[in-house]
């Protein structure tokens, strides 16, 4: 799974919905389109205080961080790009295209450890 963190911010003077699993797309490098889970959902109250993993009303003149998980992605896929779709309050539409930096891309693709180590016997 790939998660991507956000802050978003309201800068009118209405409310504007936060809409992150329906809202946001990741852009494999296969050209295909994933979606946000509902993985969330139930564990959203585990969450550090600061987060939100659920739709929210976005109050005027506040952010809020949020985070949104992808449903499945095949293995050997890359996310590539992040996409936002935000409607505003007089029905227009916004796209926000976030693009993952290459050494942040290296950061990602890098094994955290190494997999076949075997711990020496004794």
């Amino acid at each position: 799974m790939t998660a991507a963190f956000f802050t978003a911010q309201n800068s009118s003077d209405r409310p504007l919905a936060w809409r992150g699993r329906s809202n946001t797309s990741f852009v494999g490098d296969d050209g295909f389109l994933y979606q946000g889970s509902n993985v969330l959902r139930p564990h959203a109250a585990n969450l550090p205080s600061r987060w939100c993993g659920t739709d929210a009303e976005i109050p005027p003149n506040l952010a809020l961080d949020a985070v949104v998980v992808t449903q499945t992605v095949p293995e050997g896929v890359s996310i590539e790009k992040v996409v936002y779709t935000q409607s505003g309050p007089d029905g227009s539409t916004e796209r926000y295209l976030f693009d993952i930096r290459p050494r942040l891309r290296e950061t990602l693709d890098r094994v955290p450890y190494e997999r076949d180590r075997k711990e020496p016997r004794e």
